[in-house]
């Protein structure tokens, strides 16, 4: 019997076992990476995409949106292994380098106008029925696409592509295929939009958890001209919901909202008294709120119907229009209640579909049952829900509701200088953008431990100053904390008085931003 060479032989298994392990890796990674983009993003209008793996030494990556002669090919991302390799060199970055990619040729997927069957990442002018527009378009949208998916490839878009032309040897110009020099100025065009569509994005955020909902929005809809995910116009139902509450000088609704997360301002107006009626201008802004808050509620539910939350804020908005019988039969239709114990795990939305039920009842002639269910949640705990519910109970037995002023979380970084920036004297060069007609100007500075924001209206000028890091919090202040729609997770906690907000993480175990500002 022939007896094999067992260390010959190794090196031939080797050679065979490697290389599909290899590629198997790749797949794994790269479907990783999709899936994070297309959660993030949160449209629901197109079914995620598959993935190919192709040798094709001519692509990079592609987008087969339709494919007459191979039905299995459509809806699909095309990824090349050579790209795929370009993508590996980055190490520890080459996830994030490889999601700017995908995430360019997702967001072709969701390009309505797009009409070509297939892109191409590389030789888009070789692909019938696309332009520079939908490129632009893709590249902006991948990757801020990628960044909220925490992916920040901003520093990556530039050698990315020099490297990607490298290893298709396209450093000469080619018939249907950008030069470098013109892919790079893209890329740098790219780059300067993106870090603006960033910042733009963060500066919203911020002014949210200040309690700045008319300048948030500014922000939300500047950003949806280029994202079209489902958080931002579920902001911006949430802001304009919030509008409608607290823009008038007098407070027309002694009950509390589960939109607010602040209710101590508005509670503090005086009421209308029993007669008098909002002025014709004041019911007509109102309206228009309420207006644009349903109109965006309703893109978040199109564009995601999956989403629980924007659901609930949908079924708010019925009873913030007074629309009681219309909000119960959106409740019943829509099985809330089903769906609030099959996606218990999103937390805090449970409570805040029964703080608005309550509400609901109470406006039918179910006021026991409203009682019950504000009774149960204000025995809950201490959180921001057991407050609203215990709030509403005193209104609806006719209690005397005193407001007291809230001590601040002290917290003694707010006092420290960063940056010598003093935001009283803040006139320090920034990169300025127009956000539209009406002169809403947004500036911001990045300096070596903090960004600086200034936004400028007609009217007002409001400073602020975010600080990253990580600062541990006691569990005995735990309940200063106060939940929050920020996209990022986590919750915030604002000290209007002191003029500052603090973001905790999702676990509320750390501070890990603080804001101050100057109006």
């Amino acid at each position: 019997m022939k007896v094999f060479n067992i260390i010959n032989l190794v090196p031939v298994l080797l050679l065979i076992v490697m290389p599909a392990q290899a590629h198997s890796q790749s797949e794994v990674m790269a479907q990783k990476v999709l899936d994070n983009l297309y959660k993030y993003y949160g449209n629901r209008i197109i079914s995620k995409p598959g993935i190919i793996f192709s040798n094709d030494k001519s692509t990079a990556a592609a987008y087969h949106k339709f494919d007459k002669e191979f039905k299995n090919r459509s809806n699909k991302i095309e990824i090349g292994q050579k790209c795929f390799s370009v993508c590996r060199k980055y190490g520890k970055d080459s996830s994030v380098a490889l999601a700017w990619i995908m995430g360019h040729e997702l967001s072709h997927a969701f390009q309505i106008d797009l009409k070509a069957s297939k892109t191409n990442f590389l030789a888009y002018s070789n692909s019938d029925n696309t332009s520079e527009l939908h490129e632009e378009m893709a590249d902006v949208t991948g990757a801020f696409m990628a960044y909220l998916a925490g992916y920040n490839c901003v520093e990556i878009i530039e050698p990315l592509i020099d490297d990607i032309y490298k290893e298709f040897e396209l450093n000469e110009k080619l018939s249907g295929y950008p030069s470098l020099d013109e892919r790079k100025r893209t890329a740098a065009k790219v780059k300067k939009m993106i870090i603006e569509l960033i910042e733009t994005f963060e500066a919203g955020n911020m002014l949210l958890s200040m309690e700045e909902y008319e300048l948030s929005n500014k922000c939300y809809e500047y950003v949806a001209k280029w994202y079209k995910g489902s958080e931002i116009y579920n902001n911006l139902g949430v802001n304009y919901s919030k509008l409608a509450l607290n823009f008038t000088a007098k407070n027309s609704d002694q009950y509390i909202y589960p939109f607010e997360l602040n209710w101590n301002t508005r509670m503090k107006k005086p009421i209308i008294s029993r007669g008098e009626l909002l002025s014709k201008e004041d019911i007509q802004l109102k309206n228009e709120y309420l207006r644009k808050a349903d109109k965006n509620f309703v893109e978040a539910n199109k564009i995601n119907p999956e989403l629980f939350s924007v659901k609930v804020n949908l079924f708010s908005l019925f009873v913030l229009r007074q629309q009681y019988h219309e909000a119960l039969d959106f409740y019943k239709n829509n099985e809330l209640n089903k769906k609030s114990i099959l996606l218990y795990a999103e937390g805090g939305s449970k409570d805040q579909l029964r703080l608005a039920y309550a509400l609901a009842s109470k406006e039918v002639g179910e006021e026991d049952q409203s009682k019950r269910i504000w009774s149960e949640i204000a025995n809950s705990g201490d959180n921001i829900y057991a407050q609203q519910a215990s709030h509403n109970l005193k209104v609806i037995n006719h209690r005397k509701i005193e407001m007291t002023n809230e001590d601040c979380y002290s917290f003694n970084e707010i006092d420290r200088i960063i940056d010598g920036v003093k935001l009283s004297k803040w006139n320090g060069n920034s990169d300025c953008m127009e956000m539209e007609e009406d002169h809403f100007m947004l500036c911001h500075k990045k300096l070596s431990k903090s960004t600086v924001f200034s936004m400028t209206t007609p009217y007002r000028r409001l400073t602020f100053q975010s600080v990253k890091g990580s600062w541990k919090i006691s569990a005995k202040d735990f309940q200063k904390v106060k939940s929050t729609l920020l996209i990022n997770g986590g919750s915030v906690y604002h000290c209007r008085s002191q003029k500052y907000v603090l973001r905790f993480d999702e676990k509320n175990r750390n501070i890990v931003e603080y804001i101050k500002y100057l109006n």
